[in-house]
C-alpha cells in the first residue's frame, strides 16, 4: 500500500520542477491534452467545480478559462504544489486552492456540479474511498471526469516509460519519476476503472484516448437520487 506521508513528501520535492518535467516527458503534449479532454464536459454559468489532486493547478485554471462565470476549487495535500498553483492563478477570485485529502473532502453533500481528477487517483492509498467521497459531494446527475495514464499494454506506453527514464537522468528526483512509472503500471486499466465506477453506481458516458493511447479519459454521471 502507498504511504500517504511518503507520497506527500515526494510531490513536495517535485513541485518546483513538476511542470517542466511533465512538459519534457509528454513531448509538449500534456497541456494540449488537458485542454482538449475538458471539452467533454458540459459547463454552464454558475457551476461549482472541484478539481481533486490539482497539483500545480493546470486543470483548475483551464476549467476557469472554459467558463469564467464558474467557481473552481482545487484541492491537494501537497502544500508545495499549491504554492505553485497560487502563483499561476494570480488575482483570479473565481479559483481557490485548498489543502485537503481526497479521502476526506471538506465539503457538504451535493455541493459540486462537476468534479475532475487528473493523474491523481492512482496516487491515493484508498482510491475507492475517494470515489465514494466524490459521489457524496457531487450533485445528482453531476459530471465526473477522470484523466490518467491508460495503464493498458501498448507500444507507446513503453515509449513513454523510456522517455520518463531518459528525461530524469539529470534530475535530483529520479526516484520520484521511477515511482510515477511504478504507480502507472500497478493501477487499474481503463476497463477495470470503468467497472469500479459502475459498481459505485455511476453512469459511464464516454471514454477517450489521447497521446497515442498513453492517456485515457473517462466521463461519468452521478446516478444518485436527489
Amino acid at each position: 500500500m502507498k504511504n500517504p506521508e511518503n507520497v506527500k513528501i515526494l510531490f513536495n520535492n517535485l513541485a518546483k520542477n513538476y511542470d517542466f518535467f511533465n512538459h519534457v516527458i509528454s513531448l509538449g503534449m500534456q497541456s494540449r491534452v488537458k485542454k482538449n479532454c475538458l471539452k467533454l464536459l458540459k459547463i454552464s454559468n454558475g457551476f461549482k467545480i472541484l478539481d481533486i489532486c490539482t497539483g500545480t493547478g493546470d486543470l483548475a485554471l483551464y476549467l476557469n478559462k472554459i467558463n469564467p462565470n464558474t467557481n473552481v476549487v482545487g484541492i491537494d495535500f501537497s502544500d508545495k504544489m499549491l504554492q505553485e498553483a497560487n502563483k499561476k492563478k494570480k488575482n483570479n477570485k473565481n479559483i481557490q486552492f485548498l489543502i485537503a485529502d481526497g479521502r476526506e473532502l471538506p465539503f457538504e453533500d451535493n455541493t459540486f456540479d462537476v468534479i475532475t481528477i487528473g493523474f491523481g487517483l492512482r496516487n491515493i492509498e484508498n482510491y475507492e474511498r475517494v470515489i465514494d467521497e466524490i459521489k457524496r459531494v457531487l450533485k445528482p446527475q453531476g459530471q465526473v471526469l477522470n484523466i490518467d495514464f491508460s495503464c493498458d499494454d501498448g507500444f507507446f506506453n513503453s515509449v513513454f516509460d523510456m522517455l520518463t527514464r531518459i528525461s530524469t537522468i539529470f534530475s535530483s528526483e529520479k526516484s520520484a519519476y521511477d515511482y510515477l512509472i511504478t504507480s502507472k503500471k500497478s493501477f487499474l486499466n481503463t476497463s477495470e476503472l470503468i467497472s469500479l465506477f459502475r459498481r459505485k453506481e455511476y453512469i459511464f458516458l464516454q471514454r477517450k484516448y489521447y497521446a497515442f493511447k498513453v492517456i485515457a479519459v473517462e466521463l461519468f454521471r452521478n446516478n444518485k437520487k436527489s
